[in-house]
């Protein structure tokens, strides 16, 4: 393997800044470099040596602007506070301003991060929709016309109250504390609690940072240090080389350094392959990691990579990976959403959202496909008794009610059961969504006390479902005083769309051992990072790069003009994704999904389609191949169901014969001789549920 860039960059501090320690500073795009460029600073000796202060770019500018960012949550709130201020009566609900909202946060992140005058901007907005309205034959505008435009005049209004609003209470979006450097680099900039600043692996630099750094190097107290490799910087039709081409030119940024020639000059294997589905690419990564173990030294491992492309294929892979592989590390975190933990407390909201008023206006009335749903919901087996479910379940089917109370089906006889007192609390007549957050609480600590989620000694386990716990909690309790203290959240459908949010936006985080074994990530996590064996999955257009997806006030004609990214841009940061992580590897197998579904796939990327078109001309030493794997068939025999013809089974023919047999028996009968016998002779039938319509029956 070729040296790594981190390598690279532990030299150059030892060298030309030895004995700075943490008066020297490395800012890096991501945190997680920080932990591998340590690694690689550590002499060989068993000397100690003083660490540099190392800060990924949004902890650097947190850091020199003395600004904190707030959470989502707390933005989407104080940026509501902003749209009542400015529309006063004609302000719209909470529920539906979140709608829209998010959309709106994103075009102030980028418009400071690019350094665009908000009136400028919002006022050619406003202009080229007021055109878009204009009527020719001289009507004039409906009602609902004069609103639309109404609200892109009042866009300067709201970014200025909310940038304004933030700024005194010390906090920012991470644009709006990239801006206030930016602007005032002598407020913020002078004095630096460090000598020297190295800016290192960085690609594509917004206009507020680049302007940041820029400062910094004119005062000759900071440097960059590239990651860029002849193949795309030298060719200018290479879309990964776009915003590094501009840098190296750029006098502005110091001296450029040399440009690496490892796809010109190295030795590597690149093996493409279309595997169907998901879980065919996860088996495949798998084998492939096997194939790795068993020729090769275990410390390899260490040098191993899995990349997704696309991170839902995190819970496939990780029972794909096997068990030789030992410890690996994952970097992104598990997706809450899908942890069955997380979809109990998704049915408790939905049922009490469902909930509806009966006779009594003191009880909520249930909706029994709900409630069915969370009794047997496998995690609520931890808080009650098996018994208790079951009875409970057999209650609501013998009532078959549409809707149903509590007290229908736990009953005061099944008071002594373990659970009882627990399980119902979860049935409670709701009155506001405060009270929702504060069930929720509840419903935690039933887990946090359950037997299962204890250690021996008694303490909360600290497992995976241990951390997936606790992170619901505090979502739940941060959503419990946003909407104590706001009383902006009137609407229970509101408080789940903000728990749904919340909880996409918190990956469970895993613990481990970040510098060993083999290292599963996404592709931003990737950035700085070098490996000799590479395992890309899910290399597939529209996943590799990203489809074009809009979720903005600003067209993509006004974006050009005003110099904001595009979704040209963020292919060409893609791109340059893609060959960095391939120009130091040795080994790597790009995997496709083949098949197309409702999922997407079936298309490979461009990426794979212009790396083994223009790579053999660029360096023959580079062996190219495209696999095509194939899975054995395992064909087993179907081993025959035979029921012995007992007395007690003539028995019950010779009655069912004596009362005749109806048509539909006998169809059963001829159709499926093991159905008629479940059905007619055992009594086994589907259960009766409650009608919720009227039918002609």
């Amino acid at each position: 393997m070729e040296q790594a860039f981190l390598e690279q960059l532990a030299e150059k501090i030892k060298t030309n800044h030895p004995g700075l320690g943490s008066r020297l500073c490395v800012v890096m795009p991501n945190r997680r470099a920080g932990l591998f460029l340590k690694r690689y600073l550590v002499p060989k000796t068993q000397a100690p040596v003083w660490a540099p202060t190392v800060f990924s770019v949004e902890d650097f500018i947190s850091h020199i602007s003395s600004l904190t960012v707030p959470d989502p949550l707390t933005l989407m709130f104080g940026l509501y506070e902003a749209h009542c201020s400015v529309e006063k009566e004609k302000a719209t609900g909470f529920d539906d301003f979140t709608g829209w909202s998010r959309g709106l946060m994103r075009d102030f992140e980028e418009i400071d991060q690019y350094l665009v005058k908000p009136a400028d901007l919002f006022g050619f907005l406003s202009e080229t929709k007021a055109m878009s309205l204009w009527n020719m034959d001289g009507k004039p505008l409906t009602e609902f016309e004069k609103q639309y435009l109404k609200f892109f005049n009042a866009l300067p209004d709201y970014y200025n109250y909310f940038a304004e609003k933030l700024l005194k209470s010390g906090q920012a979006y991470h644009g709006l504390a990239c801006r206030q450097v930016a602007e005032n680099p002598e407020k913020f900039l002078k004095p630096l609690p460090w000598d020297y600043i190295i800016f290192a692996g960085f690609n594509a630099i917004t206009p507020a940072q680049l302007t940041i750094i820029r400062h910094l190097i004119g005062e000759e107290k900071a440097e960059i240090f590239w990651d860029a490799d002849s193949y795309y910087i030298e060719n200018a039709d290479q879309e990964a080389g776009r915003f590094l081409r501009t840098y190296l030119k750029d006098k502005s940024l110091g001296k450029p350094g040399e440009v690496s020639r490892y796809f010109e000059n190295g030795q590597k294997t690149i093996q493409m392959a279309g595997v169907p589905r998901n879980i065919g690419q996860a088996r495949m990564a798998g084998n492939i990691l096997k194939g790795i173990i068993d020729n090769n030294d275990p410390n390899i491992l260490s040098r191993t990579a899995v990349v997704l492309a696309d991170e839902s294929l995190l819970l496939p892979l990780l029972n794909a990976i096997p068990e030789e592989a030992g410890q690996f590390n994952i970097t992104m975190g598990y997706p809450m959403q899908q942890a069955p933990l997380y979809g109990f407390f998704d049915h408790l909201i939905n049922m009490h959202i469902n909930a509806s008023e009966g006779k009594d206006p003191l009880l909520a009335y249930f909706y029994n496909k709900d409630v069915i749903s969370l009794l047997q919901h496998p995690y609520t087996a931890l808080v009650a008794d098996s018994k208790l479910l079951r009875l409970s379940l057999e209650n609501i089917r013998k009532a078959k009610n549409a809707f149903i109370v509590a007290d229908a089906f736990l009953t005061d006889s099944d008071k002594e059961l373990v659970g009882y007192t627990a399980l119902k609390s979860l049935f409670i007549k709701l009155k506001s969504p405060a009270e929702l957050t504060a069930l929720i609480i509840n419903a935690i600590d039933l887990f946090k006390n359950a037997d299962e989620f204890k250690g021996s000694e008694g303490e909360n386990y600290q497992g995976a479902y241990g951390e997936i716990l606790f992170s619901l909690a505090l979502i739940a309790n941060r959503l419990h005083t946003l909407v104590n203290e706001s009383g902006l959240i009137g609407e229970l459908r509101t408080l789940q769309n903000l728990f749904r949010e919340a909880a996409a936006a918190m990956p469970v985080p895993f613990y481990g051992e970040p510098l060993e074994g083999v290292q599963v990530m996404g592709m931003l996590e990737t950035r700085t990072l070098d490996f000799e064996n590479v395992i890309l999955l899910s290399a597939n257009e529209d996943t590799l790069p990203s489809k074009k997806s809009y979720n903005s006030f600003i067209p993509f004609e006004i974006r050009q003009q005003f110099g904001m990214p595009t979704h040209h841009d963020q292919q060409a940061v893609f791109a340059y994704h893609f060959y960095r992580l391939l120009q130091r590897c040795q080994n790597a197998w790009l995997i496709y999904n083949s098949e197309a579904d409702e999922l997407g796939g079936g298309e490979k990327s461009r990426f794979l389609s212009q790396l083994f078109t223009e790579m053999p001309s660029v360096n023959p030493d580079i062996s190219l191949k495209e696999i095509k794997p194939s899975a054995r068939a395992i064909i087993t025999e179907a081993l025959p169901i035979t029921v012995d013809k007992t007395s007690e089974i003539n028995d019950k023919l010779i009655q069912l014969a004596k009362k005749g047999f109806s048509p539909t028996s006998l169809n059963t009968y001829l159709a499926c001789r093991l159905k008629f016998y479940f059905t007619y002779i055992l009594g086994l039938g589907e259960p009766e549920e409650a009608d919720e319509t009227i039918d002609y029956r």
